[in-house]
């Protein structure tokens, strides 16, 4: 355990393998032991009851149910753990799961404790496999992308929310037309006759969830929903939608992962990270096809994100497609960190060290926004057939002309209020010295170069308004 400023945090381990017999079987139990609960009553009798109790453990505390939720933890061994913690406020911080849920203390299941579980996908979602699979994909077998939560502290104020790795903040919601989602046993044309039953069954899970079909329904996959959070959908005629809380498999993680695994002619068992039915789903009706539908949704701080879904026209399904590409500079060579984001949308990416970038957008025509500070901000158009794209990116002359990089940041020269000397080629040239430092000692004023020993090579010193000024130090 340790104190961060006004808040304690404790890391228990509670994958208990006392049973492991030395197979591939796995066979652990979710539970903390005896020795741990006692080492966790002794330390919580100095903490005082009013902070915070952070608790970090692998495996979660408890597990959504079509009803609410339920203990996913040795019960005894539970209910111990709560004697020991009641009357603390405390958020058990847990992972385990690959799929993402939030318990608060209105859930029932918390026996009226001020207790709360963060349970937070995964940064490696369906163990890379989806990614593996669909390049640019990246998402949790309950449709969940990889990621982490981001927490922020203010003595005993506690704020959370999640961030999805290579997207921005906002992006806290996937919304798909289901009058464009569909699967079938076509998908899947190497999952023969000699699969056995029980893969197929799970197959045709997803092909009875989403058949063709033309309800005008809009599926929304809030991964981070919690009781307190707010849910509205309007259209264009300002008529709010009534929404329903349903479980559904996420279509994305189908076509990007699901699809592709069972797509296999030499199945002896379900393939590992397919597609989960889970929480966190709602569905809405619209009045028709074309209905432009605006989606709001709220967090508890008041975080506010929307979705403007074009009427029959903008689907995060099964049909999106990846573009991939390389961003370089005007001698061909890579950038890194060049902003590659969809027009009109918080959706977007970063080169790497390649200058590569890989980009989830709708079927279609995309335009992509790509910006890099000091060079000029590119519209690129793709096309619906194009799935890679090479991108040159042009320094904007105006806009280095204008900059001035000083020691605390850049700032416009029109904005500048401080002292900027400038030394150039025309002033060394007639200077004779033997090095480069000792040629700019007296071409600027304020700069100060001393020597401290004679030795052939020695580095000298450079102070700018160092000595006189009130630090007194080298830059």
């Amino acid at each position: 355990s340790f104190n961060i400023g006004k808040v304690h945090y404790v890391v228990i381990d509670n994958i208990d393998c006392s049973n492991y017999d030395g197979t591939t079987s796995r066979k652990y139990e979710k539970r903390i032991s005896s020795e741990q609960l006692a080492w966790l009553q002794k330390d919580l009798s100095h903490v005082d009851k009013s902070t915070p109790v952070i608790v970090a453990t692998h495996a979660q505390i408890f597990y959504p149910t079509t009803t609410g939720f339920k203990y996913d933890h040795d019960v005894t061994n539970t209910t111990t753990l709560f004697n020991i913690l009641a009357g603390y406020e405390v958020h058990f911080v847990t992972g385990h799961t690959h799929q993402m849920f939030n318990v608060t203390p209105q859930s029932a299941i918390t026996g009226s404790h001020n207790f709360y579980e963060h349970n937070s996908g995964a940064v490696c979602a369906s163990w890379w496999w989806s990614g593996h699979l669909t390049p640019g994909v990246h998402i949790s077998p309950d449709g969940t992308p990889g990621g982490y939560a981001i927490w922020d502290v203010t003595g005993t104020d506690l704020t959370w929310k999640y961030k999805a790795t290579g997207w921005a903040e906002e992006y806290q919601f996937r919304s798909y037309d289901l009058n464009s989602v569909r699967f079938s046993l076509a998908d899947v044309p190497l999952m023969g006759a000699a699969t056995p039953d029980a893969v197929r069954k799970v197959y045709q899970q997803y092909v009875d969830a989403y058949p063709a079909n033309s309800n005008n329904e809009v599926l929304i996959n809030i991964w981070n929903w919690s009781s307190n959070w707010t849910l509205s959908v309007v259209d264009e005629e300002g008529n709010n939608l009534t929404h329903e809380k349903v479980w559904a498999y996420d279509p994305l993680h189908i076509a990007a992962l699901s699809v592709k695994r069972f797509n296999q002619s030499n199945h002896t068992s379900t393939p590992s990270f397919v597609t989960q039915k889970f929480t966190h789903f709602f569905k809405v009706k619209a009045n028709n096809a074309e209905a432009d539908l605006r989606i709001t949704v709220k967090d508890e701080f008041g975080n506010s994100w929307t979705e403007e879904m074009d009427g029959g026209g903008i689907s995060l399904s099964a049909q999106n497609r990846v573009i991939s590409g390389k961003v370089f500079d005007a001698e061909q060579q890579p950038m890194v960190g060049v902003t590659v984001q969809l027009e009109g949308t918080t959706r977007g990416t970063i080169s790497d060290m390649d200058g590569s970038f890989a980009l989830e957008v709708p079927s279609g025509e995309a335009v992509l926004n790509v910006s890099f500070v000091g060079y000029l901000t590119q519209n690129v158009t793709v096309s619906a057939t194009q799935t890679d794209v090479t991108i040159y990116m042009e320094e904007d002359a105006v806009l280095l002309e204008e900059a001035v990089v000083v020691g605390y940041g850049t700032q416009k020269r029109v904005n500048l209020t401080g002292s900027v000397s400038v030394v150039g080629g025309k002033e060394l040239e007639d200077r004779v010295a033997h090095s480069v430092t000792h040629m700019l000692q007296g071409s600027v004023p304020g700069l100060n170069i001393t020597t401290s020993s004679g030795r052939p090579g020695s580095t000298p010193a450079i102070n700018v308004r160092g000595i006189t000024s009130i630090n007194g130090a080298e830059p």
